[in-house]
């Protein structure tokens, strides 16, 4: 195994080198999770906060699903103070996008969304995203985005091998961790100013890993139509067409 050179690890000086941008970022070598701290944390803040780990002991996905949060990686929540509501649904595939395209930049490969929070890179899943948020009235008065990406990550558990995979393992060699987390983090603050449906939309389709494949819902089998408008999954077999809208739904992509 090649020796990690220490600027390859996530570290918060070598972040704000590659940062200009306002978001205060709270730093921590280890947590259990950076979406329960943030979720702690956020009362006292006004705008938009980044908390940031090396290591989470306690790291969850959707459905509770246990997050492997290995060394190497970068784990973060970003923290969205007062939403308005019909914002809230588009965060989760902003985020998705936001983090393909600072991966794409570094690694200069496409980075693939598997509907509707995963990216995979070369046919493995290399991060997951959970968006978590607190709606009252017609503001969320947070959202909060948890962001794991395997990035130098050398091993996983038997269970996950063959589903996860990190950008080291993919192609044989180091990635800056601090560079992406900081150009997700760019990404990110262009929510609050900078956002267009329309243009999100095309970015996420373009994308999209589902596209022409098969997938395994409620065990039966199912074409993938089309992401569409309001960013459902569309999917159909010869005796159904069915909408599938992003909550609680688990598919398994079938060979």
């Amino acid at each position: 195994i090649m020796i990690m050179k220490k600027n390859f690890l996530l570290e918060k000086q070598r972040i704000l080198s590659f940062y200009n941008g306002q978001t205060p970022i709270e730093f921590y070598e280890e947590v259990k999770s950076t979406n329960d701290l943030a979720k702690q944390l956020q009362e006292k803040e006004n705008g938009n906060k980044v908390y940031c780990a090396k290591r989470q002991t306690n790291g969850k996905g959707r459905f509770d699903r246990v997050f492997s949060s290995e060394n190497g990686g970068i784990y973060l929540s970003y923290l969205f103070k007062k939403v308005p509501k019909e914002k809230v649904r588009f965060i989760t595939p902003y985020c998705a996008v936001a983090c393909a395209k600072a991966l794409e930049k570094v690694v200069k490969d496409e980075i693939k969304i598997k509907w509707v929070n995963d990216l995979y890179s070369l046919d493995k899943k290399i991060c997951g995203i959970l968006c978590e948020s607190k709606l009252i009235g017609n503001l969320a008065d947070y959202v909060i985005c948890g962001i794991g990406i395997n990035v130098n990550t050398q091993t996983f558990s038997k269970e996950l091998q063959d589903k996860a995979s990190s950008l080291f393992l993919n192609y044989s060699k180091y990635f800056d961790a601090s560079e992406i987390c900081a150009e997700v983090i760019k990404n990110l603050d262009e929510f609050n100013y900078n956002f267009n449906k329309q243009k999100l939309l095309n970015e996420y389709r373009l994308r999209s890993y589902l596209d022409d494949k098969k997938v395994l819902y409620e065990g039966k089998e199912y074409n993938v139509k089309k992401i569409d408008d309001d960013f459902s999954l569309i999917i159909y077999n010869d005796f159904e067409e069915i909408k599938l809208s992003a909550g609680e739904v688990s598919l398994q992509v079938l060979k």
